[in-house]
Order: C-alpha cells, then sequence, then structure tokens
C-alpha cells in the first residue's frame, strides 16, 4: 500500500517565532523550510498541490517543471528569507 499522503489535501502546521517549522507535502515533493525568527507570532500555514482540474485555464499552456502549489494565508510575508 502507498502510504503518501494525498498532495492535494491541504497540510496545516503551526510555524512559531522560536523554532520555526517545516511544512511538507511529500507526494508533491514540496518542502518550506521557516526558520526561527521568520514570522513573529505563532501562525498557522498550509500547502497543497493544486489539482489540473483546478488550475487557471491559461496556466495549463504553460511547461511546469514541478506541481502547483498553494501556499496559505496568502500575503503572508517573512522577517527572514525560507526555503523550499
Amino acid at each position: 500500500p502507498n502510504d503518501t499522503p494525498d498532495p492535494t489535501e491541504p497540510v496545516t502546521v503551526t510555524v512559531t517565532p522560536s523554532a520555526g517549522g517545516t511544512v511538507a507535502l511529500p507526494g508533491a515533493g514540496f518542502v518550506l523550510e521557516v526558520p526561527a525568527g521568520a514570522v513573529t507570532q505563532p501562525i498557522e500555514i498550509s500547502a497543497r498541490q493544486v489539482p489540473e482540474a483546478e488550475l487557471p485555464a491559461g496556466l495549463a499552456a504553460f511547461a511546469r517543471v514541478g506541481p502547483v502549489i498553494e501556499l496559505l494565508p496568502d500575503g503572508l510575508t517573512f522577517a527572514t528569507p525560507v526555503a523550499m
């Protein structure tokens, strides 16, 4: 059996100023590493792979090197660089 979670199902992680956090979608090959100090207060960050059927029509015409990942909350900025 395949134990890899469905990457189109959202994964939510609470990221804190003191510890940072990691948001991972193993089935999509995506990892967001948020270091300590990158956020100023605890915040929930969600990620999911956007299914092909939900992609905007114009995006299908572009060559992509990987899946399209949606990150929430929209507009979140970080105090220090994060890694994807």
